[in-house]
């Protein structure tokens, strides 16, 4: 059984309904659950009533100011998004092709983000994420209850997870803060030899971004690719 720890982070969560029957679920199914940012009262009757006895997890779950942080840990972060968008921003997998993913990112800690009903994760939470999950429905109603869409996603991630053989050949994964560490470096520097011109910085940044998110990189590979620059900037004498 693959040990590889799930870590659900809801975003922006509305309504003391959905935040309780969150936290029965995530007891259920061993998960952690940690809010970025909640728009309700975690300590209010209904709240409590719908975590029935998960009331710890509903108390003692980490609360964050935003994504990156709710994540810095992680290694590998899928984002849930009922909207298809542009191929450069990765994979959108349905459900059952996550296995594969496990068996390519051979991950210790995972984050899956969950954004509210109204308003889903913002472009800036989804660039953080490795790959994208989308739900299907078979109607044109495509936009499903957060604790359903927890439900459904947790479960079958769990399954896979359970029955997904750990490798024991692998190096670790570079969590999600080394790699925004080594893209901070990476940008700063390309800054510094004239390759982030004001006209296309914003650009060049949102595919480096998108580069380093889609590739199962070690804290070696991050350490090499930062040593590698540096050691260039230092011979063309740029500081």
């Amino acid at each position: 059984m693959n040990q590889a720890a799930i870590r659900a982070v809801l975003v922006r969560t509305e309504g003391p309904i959905n935040l309780g029957l969150s936290c029965r679920l995530c007891a259920n199914l061993g998960v952690e659950l940690v809010f970025v940012d909640p728009l309700c009262d975690r300590d209010c009757k209904e709240a409590r009533m719908f975590a029935n006895k998960a009331r710890s997890t509903l108390e003692d779950a980490p609360v964050y100011k935003n994504c990156s942080e709710a994540i810095a840990d992680c290694d590998l972060v899928l984002a849930t998004t009922a909207r298809q968008r542009d191929s450069e921003w990765g994979k959108f997998l349905n459900l059952d092709a996550t296995d594969q993913v496990f068996q390519d990112w051979p991950a210790k800690k995972i984050a899956v983000l969950f954004g509210n009903e109204a308003d889903g994760l913002n472009n800036d939470e989804l660039a953080l994420s490795h790959y994208f999950i989308t739900l299907d429905t078979y109607t044109d109603y495509y936009s499903y209850n957060l604790s359903h869409a927890l439900a459904i996603c947790l479960y079958q991630l769990r399954k896979c997870l359970s029955q997904e053989t750990p490798k024991t050949d692998t190096l670790a994964l570079a969590n999600q803060d080394q790699r925004d560490q080594l893209l901070e470096f990476w940008l700063g520097s390309l800054d510094r030899i004239g390759y982030l011109p004001e006209h296309k910085a914003d650009w060049r940044l949102k595919h480096f971004q998108r580069l380093f998110q889609r590739m199962p990189l070690t804290k070696k590979d991050c350490d090499l690719l930062r040593g590698m620059l540096a050691q260039y900037e230092k011979q063309s004498g740029i500081n």
